[in-house]
């Protein structure tokens, strides 16, 4: 039979979902301007 981590999108990094792993969501909405990274001031 197939792979069990072939039929888990979640376990295996080939996927649909895989990149979801490698994503870090990051909101600077609302932050006051002396918080902002340099780069965004």
């Amino acid at each position: 039979g197939p792979y069990p981590a072939s039929t888990n999108f979640g376990a295996t990094s080939v996927g649909t979902m895989a990149i979801r792993r490698f994503l870090r969501p990051v909101c600077y909405q609302n932050l006051p301007d002396d918080l902002l990274p340099v780069d965004l001031r």
